[in-house]
């Protein structure tokens, strides 16, 4: 499967900015986001349908409807590739090791788990390479619809507050039903990756492991960066052009503290207390920390901050990937993940530290 990955950012962008010219209109795009997925529905269709998977929903104690999908450990003989040049970027992934019938996938034991949360305005299917790609290396994984995105139920954001509550009960559940087999790690993307630092810090001994990929230490702020960000970002090719030009026709003199307090009063919640930093602080959990150094929309020093939160996170910085990249990097963040991974010990314990192979802007993994 081939996607530019500044495709993404068009969907990204007319997600969180879309509606009318003022401040209200994003108020209510910030806190009632839409769901988009990462791939078309032809060929997510057509690969679901040869993926062995099984599928399931909980209702949480807020009566919160989730959807999940779990994937066993085998050899899907997965591959991806990254490419950048000439300021286009492109990701791919294959899957050649599946048979006719799903059900007859040769599945393996599985050493841990490992659940996977998407960002804004995404779904699970966006996960869908991180999954396989650790369902590969001996890890069941699973992933999950968030509140208000994909096939799971509306219900007041929280910006990873509210839905670390949900991810915990969604945890607990499925360890009663024996889906979660070994040690819980839980990888994260953005708003998905304060969800899982929240989670780990709500409810100590439920997660051994994070791996937080760009996240943000306070969601008011993070809004503050990411709008203007996302309205000046450089156009490459007519369609992001036009999409940049209309995002600044209509948001070219928003004011985004207006929009923030907005979205907090329809939230019943104040923005600027997100803050990821207690979480992190708090959390007995080892917290892997990855952040592309050139990410305009969550500044680096985010990533500093949460890291000097917590004497228990390491701080991976890819030096040349921003918000958008810096996920689709399995070919850098392939070996040192999975290093800490098989490294992070019982929770108490000192973390690993990851070791980051040599940069290059073209790269593939299996």
């Amino acid at each position: 499967m081939e996607r530019p990955a500044r495709w993404l950012l068009i969907m990204m962008c007319m997600c969180l900015l879309g509606g009318c010219a003022s401040h209200i209109s994003l108020g209510n795009r910030l806190s009632h986001p839409t769901a988009v997925q990462a791939w078309t529905p032809r060929d997510s269709a057509a690969l679901f349908e040869r993926l062995p998977q099984h599928t399931g929903t909980v209702i949480t104690p807020e009566q919160v409807r989730l959807f999940w999908r779990a994937f066993p450990a085998g050899d899907y003989r997965f591959e991806s590739h990254y490419r950048s040049a000439d300021g286009r970027s492109e990701f791919g992934f294959s899957v050649a090791g599946l048979p006719a019938d799903p059900n007859t996938f040769p599945a393996v034991p599985a050493r841990d788990t490992v659940l996977l949360l998407h960002g804004w305005g995404m779904e699970s299917s966006s996960m869908l390479p991180w999954a396989l790609f650790l369902a590969q290396h001996d890890y069941r994984t699973i992933t999950v619809d968030l509140r208000n995105h994909g096939r799971s139920s509306r219900a007041p954001m929280g910006y990873g507050m509210r839905e670390a509550r949900d991810v915990n009960a969604l945890i607990s559940q499925l360890r009663a039903q024996g889906e979660i087999t070994g040690s819980l790690h839980v990888l994260g993307v953005s708003y998905g990756a304060a969800t899982a630092l929240f989670a780990a810090a709500l409810q100590p001994g439920q997660i051994d492991g994070v791996i937080s990929i760009a996240s943000f230490d306070n969601a008011a702020d993070a809004i503050r960066g990411m709008v203007p960000a996302i309205r000046d970002t450089p156009a490459s090719g007519l369609r992001q052009a036009l999409t940049r030009r209309w995002m600044q026709w209509r948001y070219g003199q928003v004011d985004v503290d207006a929009a923030i307090d907005d979205a907090s009063r329809r939230l019943h919640l104040d923005l600027e207390q997100v803050d990821t930093t207690q979480a992190i602080a708090s959390a007995s959990s080892c917290v892997l920390l990855v952040h592309g150094a050139r990410d305009s929309w969550i500044a680096p020093r985010q990533a500093e901050h949460l890291h000097a939160a917590s004497p228990r996170s390491a701080l991976l910085m890819l030096p040349e990937d921003d918000h958008i990249s810096a996920p689709l990097r399995l070919d850098l963040l392939a070996e040192p993940l999975l290093a800490w991974l098989s490294a992070t010990p019982p929770r108490g314990q000192p973390c690993p530290t990851p070791l980051l192979a040599p940069i290059s802007v073209t790269g593939s993994t299996s």
